[in-house]
């Protein structure tokens, strides 16, 4: 059984994790002092589960660059601050996780841009009955609205602590998600996102391993051909420090299996549409779609994500499948490849279903005969 703790950080959430960590076979934590911490247990014979250290990351179909983001004219706030007002309503004097070092970071950044003249949005629940921090307030965005957010803002102040109340910094999801916008944020002192440029990388899953290779190898030109996802101004070291797995070498076994296929599509000509557009099934394939030039693909259906776009290709709601008239409908979604198929079924007869997650169903050995 494998474990992800979100929240690892010593001593509270190490703690409460610690007392089920008998339960797991292999432990990942984004957290350092936590991975050290269990490494050191394992040392003395008091963790038995396999223990590495796996750095946040962030969706690019989620969180990316806006257009023009970066121009001034197209900043609509000085600062910003994204979270929630972590104190009970009824007792605001009782905070949960760091409620308290959070609460008083704010009022005295509110302090200095009343005095400096400058503007200052808060979004999230709970500030908006703050006895001071209210007038601050601008409301519950959405996750669209808050990338929107994230590209106007000149300042996104990022703080992060753990739920110790002691002020220690704690790195979190969003300290990457914001990085991903592209966006310049302000972080509390934190060792783990203080780190040479170099290490500046959050890489793309299909180029994991040529990371790992490198970063094992110390072999600089390598990492200087890696094309990493945009990071935005925050430097985030990604050293591995635990040695991976040998599965974590190997490519996906369905990337074969779909190079094939569109070898077999080149040569007849026949029209793709993947199902499925965000996850890590997407992530794998894109960049084998990026090579296949020859391919006539329609783009990606996503409910979700109608109207966007991955890379050049269009993201279309399930709606426009009859219209598109697609020859392949490739699934690409492992979890709810299944539940998907069974939607398509009706699209059977005027379209071939694929499931990319099921290499063992039959319409592949009929494909790839």
């Amino acid at each position: 059984m494998i474990a992800f703790h979100a929240d690892d950080d010593p001593e509270v959430w190490f703690q409460q994790n610690a007392a089920c960590d008998h339960r797991y076979d292999r432990i990942y934590s984004p957290s350092r002092a936590g991975v050290e911490r269990r490494l050191a247990l394992s040392r003395a014979g008091d963790c038995r589960a396999q223990v590495a250290y796996l750095p946040w990351g962030y969706n690019p179909a989620l969180f990316h660059p806006g257009s023009g983001a970066a121009a001034p004219a197209g900043k609509r706030y000085d600062v910003v601050f994204a979270g929630a007002n972590m104190s009970q309503r009824n007792n605001p004097e009782h905070y949960v996780r760091e409620g308290w070092d959070r609460q008083q970071t704010l009022v005295e950044l509110d302090a200095i841009c009343q005095r400096q003249g400058i503007d200052f949005a808060l979004f999230g629940h709970g500030w908006d009955h703050h006895p001071t921090l209210h007038r601050r307030h601008r409301g519950f965005p959405e996750q669209d609205e808050l990338v929107s957010i994230y590209h106007q803002a000149r300042i996104v102040v990022n703080t992060g602590f753990s739920a110790d109340g002691e002020g220690r910094p704690q790195t979190k999801l969003r300290h990457f998600e914001v990085a991903g916008c592209g966006a310049f944020q302000l972080v509390n002192d934190n060792p783990e996102l203080r780190a040479p440029p170099l290490c500046n990388l959050l890489v793309r899953p299909h180029q994991a391993a040529a990371a790992l290779r490198a970063y094992r190898s110390s072999d600089l030109d390598a990492l200087r051909a890696l094309d990493p996802l945009p990071t935005g101004r925050l430097v985030n070291d990604v050293i591995l420090t635990t040695s991976a797995d040998a599965s974590f070498l190997t490519e996906a076994a369905y990337l074969q299996p779909l190079r094939e296929l569109l070898a077999l599509l080149a040569r007849t000509g026949e029209t793709l549409l993947i199902y499925g557009a965000q996850g890590e099934m997407v992530d794998q394939i894109t960049p084998v779609l990026a090579e296949a030039t020859a391919v006539r693909l329609l783009g990606f259906a996503d409910r979700r994500l109608a109207g966007k776009t991955l890379r050049h290709w269009p993201i279309v709601g399930p709606e426009a499948i009859e219209h598109l008239q697609p020859g392949i409908i490739l699934i690409a979604a492992e979890t709810s490849g299944p539940a998907i198929y069974r939607d398509l079924s009706a699209h059977q007869g005027r379209a071939t279903l694929v499931p990319l997650y099921d290499l063992a169903a039959p319409v592949w050995s009929v494909l790839l005969a």
